[in-house]
């Protein structure tokens, strides 16, 4: 007897066929853009008027770019508002481009621009002022630590730590010199000085902070956080061989100042303040020698002002004819 089979009870030619898969976001994208290209390329008008929006997004996109990346110019420091120069000179990389020299001739243009500004001018400096935050502070002090780094360099430049110790010595305060009077250019007036004096004046100052610093005046707070100002501040944008340079030079040139010899100090004469309120000059400290003889002469008047009286009463009594021989008036009237 043959077995029997079961039959499906669903043959495959009564079942749906299956459901088409989507396909991808990309294929459907790619489709998209290019049935758009091809109606649009089959329509002449469209065809001009996208081919025209192409080249206007296209061209503004240049001029962006180009005003975006150009280098700023540099303004007139002579007529340019005081804003824009405070810009240029604190928030622009093109300013740190510039040579040490043409910098510092810039900012003493820019000193003296401050001397002579006017209320509306007054206002723009404030303004400007009240921008400095976040990342326009940062670009603030980079530019100013890169000033400050690139001026110390240039001298730090030619200085050879192995050279002998006169030559040295004969550098750092020629250095030490010609950096006094680049800070007196930049504010806007220079002394009248003689060089040793300009040496003089350093020395004593070196021995002041040295004598100031053994004996305990400045707190260890201060001085942690002075240096950490430094080092973080304006010595992490130095690079490692301007930092070896600058060091070495700075450290010379405070140990030569503080072993320079130091002429005394004169005594200084303090103005004394006379009645209508004039300073004048102390005869104590001015001429001591005078003293004796203005005392003499202080005594002198006092010893003639006290006999004034004496002598007036005598005068009186020898012009008074009624009184008697011995001194004592006539009871008499007239």
């Amino acid at each position: 007897m043959p077995k029997s089979r079961l039959e499906p009870l669903l043959e495959e030619e009564t079942l749906p066929p299956p459901a088409p898969k989507r396909p991808r976001w990309d294929r459907r994208l790619d489709a998209r853009l290019r049935a758009w290209a091809w109606e649009v390329w089959n329509r002449p008008r469209l065809r001009r008027a996208g081919g025209a929006a192409l080249g206007v997004l296209a061209l503004a996109v240049a001029v962006g770019t180009y005003f975006a990346l150009r280098p700023v110019p540099q303004p007139d420091f002579r007529t340019a508002n005081v804003d824009v120069l405070f810009n240029y000179v604190l928030l622009t990389d093109e300013f740190n481009r510039l040579p040490v020299e043409q910098r510092l001739e810039l900012l003493s243009q820019l000193i003296q621009r401050l001397r002579s500004i006017d209320a509306d001018q007054s206002l723009l400096m404030a303004a400007f002022a009240a921008q400095i935050t976040g990342e326009v502070r940062d670009q603030l002090e980079e530019n100013v630590s890169r000033l400050a780094i690139d001026v110390f360099d240039n001298y730090a430049r030619d200085y050879r730590p192995a050279a002998p110790p006169q030559e040295r010595k004969e550098y750092v305060e020629q250095t030490f010199i010609e950096f006094q009077k680049t800070l007196e250019r930049l504010a806007g007036f220079e002394r009248n000085i003689s060089d040793e004096e300009r040496l003089i004046e350093g020395r004593r100052q070196a021995k002041r902070d040295l004598e100031y610093v053994q004996s305990g005046g400045m707190p260890i707070e201060d001085t942690v956080r002075m240096i950490t100002f430094l080092n973080r501040g304006i010595g992490s944008r130095a690079t490692g061989h301007q930092k070896i340079r600058i060091n070495s030079m700075v450290s010379q040139m405070i140990q030569t100042l503080r072993e320079g010899e130091v002429p005394p100090e004169e005594p200084m004469q303090r103005p004394r303040r006379s009645g209508d309120g004039q300073a004048r000059p102390d005869p104590d400290a001015s001429n001591p020698d005078d003293q004796p003889a203005e005392q003499a002469t202080e005594t002198g008047d006092e010893a003639t002002g006290a006999s004034a009286p004496d002598q007036d009463v005598g005068d009186e009594k020898e012009s008074n004819p009624d009184d008697d021989a011995d001194g004592t008036p006539d009871d008499d009237g007239p």
